[in-house]
Order: C-alpha cells, then structure tokens, then sequence
C-alpha cells in the first residue's frame, strides 16, 4: 500500500521585492510517499547557510530527517528524492541523501547544467 505524508520544512520571512511580501511569511511544506520500494521525497525543503538567501529570507528550517521522523517514517528508508524545481526552498537538502538518486525534469536540467556547445 502506497500512502501519502505531508511535511512541514520550516518558513522563510517574504522581502519587501517579493510578489507576496504583505503576507509577512511563507510556510513551506512537501510530500513524503510511503511506497513498498521506500520513501519517496518530493522536495527536500531550504537550509541555512548561504548568505544571500540567509540575509533576504532568513529561512526558519527543520531538518527533512526530523520531517520524515516526525511522520513516524524512517528517513533510512528514502530511496529517491524528486525536486519538482531547483529553487532554494525545494532543494535545500539534497545533499542529505547522497545514497538515493535526486531527480529533476529536463526543462531544469537544461537551465542547470547547459550544454558546453549550447
């Protein structure tokens, strides 16, 4: 059986030059699926320690290992992470699951990683 939790990752403070900055804050959240092959993360949320997104959002994180702990789930047990864009405050903590493979659409692949010819 395939189940479905959702995360809670932190929030970051919205600038002043942000389409939303009335609304103060912006909470972040992502999905976790439980399937029988392992943990599945769509999104692995912000962290801290980079200057500039520091100092212009100054991101409140939760660690995604205490996200998935939290659901009762076991953060071993994550075979893939699926990033459904490469913004700060959905990739963040890639680097924390440098066994399971990190996936990501073509179309950002292209913008990431362009081709030396191109």
């Amino acid at each position: 059986m395939t189940t479905i939790h959702q995360v809670h990752f932190g929030h970051v403070v919205l600038p002043d030059s942000h389409p939303r900055h009335n609304e103060q804050t912006c909470e972040i959240y992502s999905y976790v699926i439980d399937h029988p092959d392992g943990l599945i993360v769509v999104d692995t949320g912000p962290r801290t320690g980079q200057r500039f997104i520091d100092a212009l959002y100054a991101p409140k994180v939760v660690s995604i290992i205490d996200a998935i702990n939290a659901a009762g789930l076991d953060n071993r047990n994550v075979s893939a992470a699926v990033n459904t864009h490469l913004h700060f405050d959905h990739c963040g903590q890639n680097h924390l699951f440098e066994k399971a493979p990190i996936w990501i659409t073509a179309a950002e692949h292209e913008i990431s990683c362009p081709r030396p010819d191109g």
